[in-house]
């Protein structure tokens, strides 16, 4: 793994807490406990650095021992960002439908807005 700048990686067990050592980050079950993030999910892989990975090594070997962490390979990593990106991209066609719609919805209340006040200033000549 010369190759990559991560050492290890880590996916988290639901319900389980485990940190990220020297960052302050502190999860349970895969979630921040300040925020829910899609990409703090249970499903989730965590990269970890290689100098990350020397100094917290015993925490880290202790966590997956423990049942908190998963390890996987590199492949695992490459294909949840791919997923991860996969499913941002559809997120996004989704909400473009969305905000297209929504210009549509809203071009055909001002066509109905004007046809009534064309309709009502009409009757009144």
């Amino acid at each position: 793994m010369a190759n990559t700048p991560f050492a290890r990686f880590f996916c988290p067990v639901p319900g389980r807490t485990f940190s990220r050592y020297g960052t302050g980050f502190i999860s349970a079950g895969g979630y921040r406990a300040d925020q829910v993030l899609g990409a703090a999910g249970a499903d989730s892989v965590t990269a970890i650095s290689h100098g990350e990975a020397a100094k917290y090594r015993r925490e880290y070997d202790r966590a997956v021992a423990e049942g908190s962490l998963v390890e996987v390979d590199e492949a695992a990593y490459l294909a949840w960002q791919q997923e991860s990106a996969r499913l941002a991209k559809a997120a996004m066609h989704e909400q473009g439908k969305a905000v297209k719609l929504e210009h549509e919805l809203s071009a055909a209340r001002a066509a109905a807005r004007a046809n009534k006040a064309a309709d009502h200033g009409g009757g009144d000549s």
